[in-house]
């Protein structure tokens, strides 16, 4: 082994990985024609390498299993995460839509009052107490429906002060204006504050 061979040897590794420049390569195929003891070296290191690396990809059966069984939660849990994020989004979208159409956020309220409109024979339905919101039933003349509710609570209505669909009521010396609004299958009542 000459002093040349202590250099290669140093770069075999890299010769190896091929991560040698051009001239550098072309250098240790220079010696390794002409030196048996540098090539069973190289030989050497390269057997070491895809033994290393064989015995690194090598898993035991529990190994595998318990790798399975990480992945197959990690899956489910994905899984979870998602119907649980569209289950919020259904919520909140049903919820802004409630609160458009029906002056609510509270979907449950707006659902179970239009049933009560349109399954029985009730005229008007209060689906939420503060600001009041009623829905009337459409088929019968609602303003008429309403205005009726509401002279028996003890409102009066202040006609001069009508304002288009926002009609003004007083009671107890107190002035409520309520905007109505209706389409073919229910009538509101809102209460503005």
């Amino acid at each position: 082994m000459t002093s040349i061979c202590h250099l290669i040897a140093d770069i075999l590794p890299l010769y190896a990985d091929n991560a040698l420049s051009d001239e550098g390569k072309a250098v240790v195929d220079e010696h390794l024609a002409s030196c048996g003891h540098c090539r069973k070296a190289l030989k050497t290191l390269e057997s070491d390498k895809k033994t290393s690396v064989g015995e690194s990809l090598s898993l035991s059966a529990k190994e595998v299993q318990g790798i399975r069984r990480l992945s197959h939660r990690i899956r489910r849990t994905r899984r979870a995460v998602l119907v649980s994020a569209l289950a919020l989004l259904l919520a909140l979208s049903l919820s802004f839509f409630s609160y458009l159409k029906f002056d609510t956020p509270n979907v449950l309220s707006a659902g179970v009052g239009l049933c009560r409109i349109w399954l029985t024979d009730a005229q008007i339905v209060e689906i939420q107490k503060s600001p009041r919101v009623w829905l009337v039933d459409a088929e019968k003349s609602p303003y008429r429906i309403a205005k009726e509710a509401l002279a028996e609570q003890g409102y009066r209505e202040i006609t001069e002060e009508q304002m288009g669909s926002m009609h003004v009521f007083e009671k107890d010396g107190e002035k409520h204006y309520i905007h109505f609004s209706a389409n073919r299958y229910y009538a509101k009542c809102s209460w503005q504050k």
